[in-house]
């Protein structure tokens, strides 16, 4: 498998540096060759990520959700990045996904036409991005012969977002 972006060894040396977090589960996978399954189980942990809409309210820790939430404009673009990546470590080169792929980035999100709180992510906008994350998710499925274990994937998000809220739940 070619990976365009990190070679094994340079993957190697940076883990040397890293000491935890979801970019060492990265560059982990490009040394052990596991790729695939970690950028299928990345889509599948941003597929949790909540649909909700809250009406016309800026979230913040009060919600249950938070910060894992599909509307807000971070997870948007993080959910982009993670995509643009598995193109870049190719990953995904079958041209009708890499399309949907681009159709997702080049989107013109709500998020971006105001200040904050003037535009809303609609719920048209949640479809985009579960039918993309969706579209890839079962490639990578079919194309790499991977499995779903749904209790890893729901504990590992579980974990994630316990980590997320802890800097808004210190007494």
């Amino acid at each position: 498998m070619n990976h365009m972006a990190y070679s094994k060894e340079h993957a190697r040396d940076i883990l040397k540096e890293i000491s935890n977090g979801p970019e060492k589960e990265y560059f982990e996978a490009i040394v052990n060759e596991t790729l695939p399954q970690y950028y299928f189980n990345e889509l599948q942990i941003l597929l949790l990520y909540s649909d909700k809409l809250p009406r016309h309210i800026l979230v913040d820790i009060s919600h249950p959700d938070y910060p894992f939430m599909k509307c807000r404009g971070t997870a948007i673009i993080g959910i982009g990045l993670k995509l643009q990546g598995l193109i870049r470590d190719n990953i995904v080169e079958d041209q009708s996904v890499v399309d949907v792929v681009s159709k997702y980035r080049a989107h013109d999100w709500s998020f971006q036409k105001g200040s904050k709180g003037e535009y809303w992510t609609s719920r048209k906008e949640i479809n985009l991005i579960n039918r993309t994350l969706k579209t890839v998710t079962t490639h990578i499925k079919d194309k790499y012969g991977l499995e779903h274990d749904s209790d890893s994937i729901r504990k590992k998000f579980e974990d994630r977002l316990s980590e997320a809220r802890k800097p808004w739940l210190v007494n």
